[in-house]
This record gives C-alpha cells, structure tokens and sequence, in this order.
C-alpha cells in the first residue's frame, strides 16, 4: 500500500498523544514503503498522508539512538518533539541529493520541483504550508550538499548533530486548529508556543 493514497487515510492518524508516539510510532500510521523517488508533484490534498508516513519515520530513527534511549521519558519527548521539523527537512534534503534531483522528494513519489516555472502548476496551499523550508533547503543544501557530494555517513552525522530550530507555524495552516488541540501535529507545531506567540519556558533556548 502506498501512502499516498485515499486508501491509507484509515492506516493513519492525527489524534496520537506525543507521549503515545515516541513510544509506538506505529500508532501514527502503518509503515508503508517510503518511496522517495520522484513521480509527481506535492499537493495539500495528501499532505495529511506525507505527514503521518515522515512523522512514523522519524520516531522510529530516533527510538534506535543510544543516547536518546538513556534520555528520562520527558527530556525524551521533549528532545524529539523539538527536532521533528528539522531533521524531517534533512531527511528530505539528502535524500534530494542522493538523487540529484533538482527539486525536494519527500516520500510516496511526491516532491516539490526546483525549477520555479513548475510551481505555476501546484496549489498555492501546498506553498503555504511549505513554501519557506522549500526556499531554505533549495538555497543552503541542497546545492552544496550535491556539490561536496555528501555521503551517507556524512548526512547521519549532520542529523545527529542538528540544533532546535523554531518550527514553521504555517504548517498548521492545512488544519482546522481549533480542533486539533491535542493532536500531535498541535504539539509538534503549536503547543510549544503559548497564546501570545511567545515560547512556552521548556522550549526556550
């Protein structure tokens, strides 16, 4: 089964607590095959599907880390709420250049195109959601990245090392987010921010 396709909507879900997935990530979704290879645009109509599939993924990376392992339960969920954004985008990024493929594959064939004249063809939501980490891995690695030909253990390393960065609140943007308050999109993208915009204090930096 794919993951990208109406008949996995029931094989994933939004409504699991953070707790629940850093412990069983399978909870998000069924592992389907990855599929990183490009085939067609993305699309806010399967964003959901993308979202759950990338998520499953990187809590099961990260349940095989030794030192994450040794983390306490809440530094745990908080560590790796935190980096969720950012080493997905990673993940994206150098599977882009292990393809050298102009453009950001992120899984069940769906990718965002490098050549600017193709975005006249996709939703304008898809942008919204995406459109500035697109603009910052097309521009700061994705183009290095193929140049120095990085490696595969070279890309582990990175990830491994990769700092909290804000997350794009846009991204919630796909999502009625009055009625996602307790979902784990919520605590990935918003919770950690409070009602006035501002960090809540074990997030802070």
């Amino acid at each position: 089964m794919a993951h990208l396709t109406k008949e996995f909507d029931d094989k994933c879900s939004l409504n699991v607590p953070q707790k629940i997935a850093v412990k069983e990530p399978g909870q998000i979704c069924h592992r389907t095959a990855m599929q990183w290879d490009p085939k067609f645009r993305a699309s806010s109509a399967i964003f959901k599907y993308l979202w759950c599939r990338c998520a499953t993924l990187y809590f099961d990376w990260a349940s095989h880390v030794h030192e994450i392992k040794e983390l306490n339960e809440q530094d745990k969920e908080i560590l790796l709420v935190g980096r969720c954004i950012p080493i997905t985008w990673l993940t994206f990024g150098y599977k882009s250049v292990e393809r050298n493929f102009n453009g950001i594959v992120c899984s069940g064939g769906n990718y965002f195109p490098g050549d600017k004249s193709e975005w006249a063809y996709m939703d304008k939501d898809i942008f919204l959601i995406c459109g500035e980490p697109v603009k910052i891995m097309m521009n700061d690695f994705i183009p290095p990245a193929i140049e120095m030909k990085v490696t595969e253990t070279e890309y582990i390393l990175l990830r491994r090392v990769t700092e909290k960065e804000d997350n794009n609140m846009s991204l919630m943007s796909l999502f009625n987010i009055a009625q996602m308050r307790g979902t784990l999109p919520y605590d990935i993208h918003i919770r950690r921010y409070n009602a006035t915009g501002a960090k809540i204090k074990e997030f802070k930096e």
